[in-house]
């Protein structure tokens, strides 16, 4: 059983982000360009609920360092997580879980160029200010 609130997450490595692509017979948005990301689970918390959604539909494991960003409200309220990776340790994504069918590693100002499901171009946004501030700050 699922709770009406969501967890995505953007991951960023060597300056791309990660976007999978829908597939064809998907619930929702198909053949459109998502994140890693879907209902939480009844008693599942964002956090765990963001790692096994990237288990799940990216076939990322730990470790890895997932940083809360915010919560975004919508018709099913939604937390935003990130995970920044060095190009020293790798990700190699994949679409284990049938319901994506291409994985993309894009460069933020290449993200409009995607058919973006509903609301991610709004995450992207957030995730690449958080980035950029934090950049700042270092």
């Amino acid at each position: 059983m699922r709770r009406n609130v969501a967890a995505h997450t953007v991951v960023f490595q060597a300056g791309r982000v990660l976007l999978l692509r829908r597939g064809p017979t998907a619930p929702w948005a198909p053949g459109q360009w998502d994140l890693p990301g879907g209902y939480l689970d009844v008693g599942e918390t964002p956090a765990a609920g963001a790692m096994r959604e990237l288990r799940e539909e990216a076939g990322i494991h730990p470790p890895f360092s997932l940083r809360f960003l915010r919560r975004l409200p919508g018709r099913t309220p939604s937390f935003l997580f990130l995970v920044e990776r060095p190009a020293a340790y790798p990700f190699l994504a994949s679409c284990p879980d049938g319901e994506h069918d291409a994985v993309a590693w894009v460069h933020p100002a290449e993200v409009n160029d995607y058919d973006l499901a509903p609301g991610i171009a709004l995450s992207l946004a957030v995730a690449c200010s958080s980035l950029a501030d934090r950049r700042r700050r270092a």
